[in-house]
This record gives C-alpha cells, sequence and structure tokens, in this order.
C-alpha cells in the first residue's frame, strides 16, 4: 500500500505520503488526520495517495513566510523582473511583509491575515501607516509572492483573493504652467556652453515628454536630426550600490518614436558637434560612448546628474520647484492646452492603456474642457447678442 497510516487515540489515523522532492531536493510529505475504522483508513489512505499524485492537497510544508519570500527573491525577482523592480520588491519585502507575517507558515496564512495585514498598513497614528496608493503597491506585492508559492505547488491557493483595501486617491501631478514655462526656458538659455547637455536634457524632458530614464537611455543612433525624431528602445538607470545599467523601457508600448521641435533638434546638433571636438581634444581619453548625454570623458553620464543639477538650477534662478519627472507632467499639460486627443498624449508618453493617462492627467483634461466650455459660453452670448441688434 503506498504511503504509510498510524494508529491514534480513539478512531483518529494519520496518514503520511511521500512524493519526489521539492526545489531544494526535499522529500515532499503530505499528512492528514482520519476518524474510521481500519478497513475504512485503507480506502481513505489510496484516495489522499491518489489526490497527492494529482496535487490536489498542499504538503504541509513547514516553509515560513519569511523563507518564501527569500526564495521569490532569488529564483523570480532577479530572473524575470526588470532591475528597476529589484529595489522597491526587497524593500517592501524586508520592511513591510517579513515583520508582520514572515514567522507564519504559508500552509497557515489566511485571507483574515491578509486584511489584518492591509489594516495595519492603513491603519492612522502608527509606525505602519502609508497611503492607499503604497499599501496596493505592498499588496501587489505580497499577491506575486503567493502567486509565485501556488505557481511551484507549494500551496493550492493564495490567500490574497477579494481582501479590501484603501479607497485610491487620485494624484494631481506638479507642473508648470505657462509663465513658468517661459522663464524656464529663459533661464535656461543663459546657461554656459559647458552645460549645453543639461541644457538638451531640459529640452528632450520638456518637449519630448520622456522619462528620466529614457532621456539617459538615448543613443546617437536613436536620434534622426533630418526628420526630427528620438526612438526610445532603452533606459540607463543608477545602480544601487554604485554603477549604471541598461534596460528595456517599462512596458511595450513605451518603445515608440517621439517627434521633436526644431528648437530641440538644433540643440541636440549642437551638443553632438562639442562632443565631437571634446572628442578631438582628448584623443585615446575619450571614451565614445553611444550615448547621447555622456560626462565629461565621454562615458555615459550618471543617471542622477540631471537631477541635482535642476535642483541648483532652479535655485539660482529663483524658479519654483519642479522634478525632472515633473518637466514630462509640463509637457503633457502642454498637450492638453494644444488639445491633443488624449489617445495620443497616451502614445507619446509611453503608457500601456489610455486608463493610465486619464487616471493621473485628468485635472488637466478638465482645465481643458472648461476653457473649451468658456469659449462655447462667449460663442452663444454673440449669437444672442447678433440677434438683438437684428431684431
Amino acid at each position: 500500500m503506498p504511503g504509510t497510516k498510524r494508529k491514534g487515540k480513539g478512531d483518529a489515523w494519520y496518514f503520511e505520503v511521500t512524493i519526489g522532492t521539492d526545489f531544494s531536493g526535499k522529500p515532499q510529505r503530505f499528512n492528514k488526520t482520519f476518524h474510521g475504522t481500519e478497513k475504512q483508513a485503507e480506502k481513505e489512505l489510496a484516495k489522499f495517495y491518489a489526490d497527492c499524485e494529482r496535487r490536489k492537497v498542499n504538503k504541509g510544508s513547514t516553509m515560513t513566510v519569511a523563507q518564501l519570500c527569500d526564495l521569490y527573491i532569488n529564483e523570480y525577482v532577479h530572473v524575470y523582473l526588470k532591475r528597476s523592480n529589484w529595489k522597491s520588491t526587497s524593500s517592501t519585502v524586508q520592511t513591510h511583509i517579513k515583520p508582520l507575517l514572515g514567522r507564519k507558515k504559508i500552509t497557515k496564512v489566511t485571507r483574515l491575515d491578509v486584511q489584518n495585514w492591509i489594516n495595519k498598513l492603513a491603519g492612522n497614528n502608527n509606525e505602519y501607516e502609508r497611503s492607499p496608493k503604497t499599501i496596493r503597491n505592498y499588496y501587489s506585492v505580497l499577491c506575486g509572492i503567493f502567486k509565485f508559492a501556488v505557481q511551484m505547488d507549494m500551496i493550492e491557493n493564495s490567500p490574497c483573493h477579494d481582501i479590501m483595501l484603501p479607497r485610491k486617491q487620485k494624484p494631481e501631478a506638479r507642473y508648470y504652467k505657462k509663465d513658468e514655462v517661459e522663464l524656464f526656458l529663459t533661464a535656461l538659455e543663459k546657461t554656459k556652453p559647458d552645460e549645453l547637455k543639461y541644457k538638451a536634457i531640459m529640452y528632450v524632458a520638456l518637449f519630448g515628454g520622456l522619462r528620466m530614464g529614457e532621456i539617459m537611455g538615448l543613443d546617437w543612433d536613436d536620434f534622426d536630426a533630418k526628420n526630427k525624431t528620438l526612438n526610445v528602445v532603452r533606459t540607463r538607470m543608477a545602480r544601487q550600490g554604485g554603477g549604471i545599467y541598461e534596460d528595456t523601457p517599462k512596458t511595450n508600448k513605451s518603445q515608440r518614436t517621439i517627434s521633436l521641435p526644431s528648437d530641440v533638434v538644433d540643440i541636440l546638433v549642437q551638443l553632438k558637434n562639442q562632443q565631437a571636438e571634446e572628442k578631438s581634444k582628448l584623443m585615446n581619453k575619450w571614451e565614445d560612448s553611444p550615448a547621447i548625454f555622456k560626462n565629461d570623458m565621454g562615458a555615459p553620464m550618471y543617471p542622477r546628474a540631471p537631477a541635482k543639477w535642476l535642483t541648483a538650477f532652479l535655485s539660482k534662478h529663483n524658479l519654483p520647484y519642479i522634478s525632472m519627472h515633473g518637466l514630462r507632467h509640463t509637457h503633457t499639460s502642454l498637450l492638453a492646452y494644444l488639445e491633443t486627443d488624449k489617445m495620443s498624449i497616451s502614445r507619446r508618453l509611453g503608457h500601456s492603456q489610455l486608463s493610465t493617462t486619464l487616471n493621473i492627467y485628468t485635472h488637466l483634461f478638465e482645465d481643458t474642457d472648461s476653457e473649451i466650455a468658456q469659449g462655447l459660453n462667449i460663442f452663444t452670448e454673440n449669437l444672442r447678442n447678433d440677434e438683438k441688434e437684428n431684431g
């Protein structure tokens, strides 16, 4: 008879079935308690063995949530996710999942445990309190961890289903208004020749709407001066602990071609000529990276350098603070002001879905609709005035 049974107190019987090994090479043991006669136990053991073979039962794993988190990071996150996701996932695990759930066995975690975890994070005036958006991000990580456990046959079902989450808060992106854009561009015209690369970055962010990693990922082969376009095909990001790494853009739709205004094209051409001069001066000391935005030795510029430069630049010229990503938001506001259709804006920004654009920039489109309504009011008032004059 496959499997073993052991007599307990009264009519109790304890079954144990061993089938194969787990990811670490340890035997997979399935356990069950049954109450009945010995003859009934024999039949139930045979049925239990068949269910174990078909993976219809849990293995009674002793693995804790903390151990599962480590396995998930090593076997999934570091293998299949972008490097840009590594840090946030690891931080969520170490700071918010392990401290509250880490000691529990994965087979013992219930939906109520997950709901209590969410409520703890959302609680008022405590050390764990976080915004609704942040809590949803943490929840997404936990869902991924337990989905991995299900896929690896470590548990039968995830406890993360049908959990009540804090209501979303609509994000309102910080951006420059039209008069602030004019002041910003006026100040940029005062930059020195050795700051041309930073001026070019600001122009690409403001008039191209690219993410910071996408700007840093641009190579000269991606720039077409004749057709006035940029191809977004990679990103360059700062590696935790130092250094730079390349990756693919955020989503498939983030790989796109962006049309540029003539002013941006002219500045990029100036930058290319300036780099050619620097290369001739430094000769073999010049690293000659294909990147458009390089440091003084021709290697790719450190991805965090533009943000640092921008902060100092704004302070020097007494301009309102805005982040590099805020320039992308400003680009979107300019498109909304020009009454560009929403789908075109979404494609230009490289969003995977139109809903992403609408959720982030609802206030911009509402402002545009309000301006349209005001224009229609003026039109109808003019009509009424004409009717009175002709009446």
